[in-house]
């Protein structure tokens, strides 16, 4: 089964581009896991994979974190550990997260997979060995705009501060990876900006480079039953259930502040004009003093996350709890 990724920033239209192409009636994009990430940064916690425990424990792990993830997941848990440990599964991460996925997949009927996991960078060298033959489709927002939406989250820990830093981290591990994969003709990019104001022509585009036809029906993935599932189980994904919004961009200019913008802009200024965006605000001021002002604007804890649902917060704490004891499993042998 062909199995694509997505590259692609927090609160950068990653949750829109994969329900748009879930929406397709070839195409599985399953809600986020951050299992790629996770365990493969921390798979040295389980030793010998051909251990039988150890492997065991990677299994379980693996279901435990689908079991916590906020959106809709087909198929079982235990179907999935049944499949995960029999005799002749390979004991590998990368065949065991195939599995998973191809599993969702068949639930759904499909015959493609698209996966979004954030800081794919992070973890590159397990795709390339595992997916070698996998596609790639890169998604940039203008920062400014993304700086807003992770200030306005209610989960995501920080502000401007933190949102531009990512931003400007992702782009900058991003862009060689890209310059390769562009090489061999595995990556289409886009923009936001241009996904919201021609989403018919951007996903004729992506859709050509996954090797299926663009579907009207995809324009309508805010109507769909797994989507509409996903916008509730969080506040974060609550506009998933409105139809595309042309005219999500540029708010930066009315609702971030002038040091805010400057601030963006100073972090990422260089990177961003590589992508068309132009810079707007002229600022004497360096950025460790932006950043000293801006600072005791950045919140740990938002008073928003206190008004999300008891279940998402019972959800995201299981997650929590579970990655970390995956993570103190990794420490201890480090």
């Amino acid at each position: 089964m062909q199995i694509d990724f997505l590259i692609c920033s927090e609160r950068s239209g990653s949750n829109l581009i994969t329900r748009l192409l879930n929406a397709h009636s070839q195409i599985c994009a399953p809600s986020t896991t951050h299992l790629f990430r996770l365990l493969g940064e921390n798979l040295a916690g389980y030793g010998d994979l051909q251990n039988d425990q150890a492997w065991q424990e990677l299994v379980d792990d693996a279901s435990q974190l689908v079991s916590a993830t906020l959106g809709p997941w087909l198929g079982t848990h235990s179907e999935f550990i049944q499949a995960a440990t029999s005799a002749e599964h390979p004991r590998s991460l990368g065949a065991l997260l195939r599995t998973l996925y191809e599993q969702q997949a068949v639930s759904a009927g499909k015959h493609q997979l698209f996966i979004k996991e954030i800081e794919l960078f992070r973890f590159q060298p397990l795709l390339e060995d595992e997916f070698p033959q996998a596609r790639y489709v890169y998604v940039v927002r203008d920062p400014r705009d993304m700086a807003l939406s992770w200030k306005k989250s209610a989960a995501i820990r920080g502000g401007v501060v933190r949102a531009a830093q990512a931003w400007q981290r992702d782009q900058s591990a991003y862009e060689p990876l890209v310059a390769v994969l562009a090489q061999e003709d595995r990556v289409v990019q886009l923009t936001y900006e241009q996904l919201i104001h021609d989403a018919a022509g951007e996903l004729r585009r992506v859709c050509e480079f996954l090797g299926v036809t663009f579907e009207t029906a995809q324009l309508q993935f805010h109507e769909r039953h797994d989507t509409q599932a996903l916008a509730t189980a969080a506040a974060d994904f609550a506009n998933l259930q409105q139809p595309l919004m042309s005219d999500n961009a540029d708010k930066f200019r009315s609702e971030l502040s002038e040091a805010e913008i400057q601030y963006v802009e100073a972090i990422c200024g260089e990177q961003m004009q590589r992508f068309g965006y132009d810079c707007c605000l002229a600022s004497n001021r360096d950025i460790e003093e932006l950043q000293a002002a801006l600072m005791p604007l950045e919140p740990q804890h938002k008073a928003a996350y206190e008004q999300v649902t008891e279940s998402e917060r019972v959800t995201r704490a299981r997650w929590v709890e579970i990655s970390q004891r995956i993570r103190q499993r990794a420490e201890a042998v480090r």
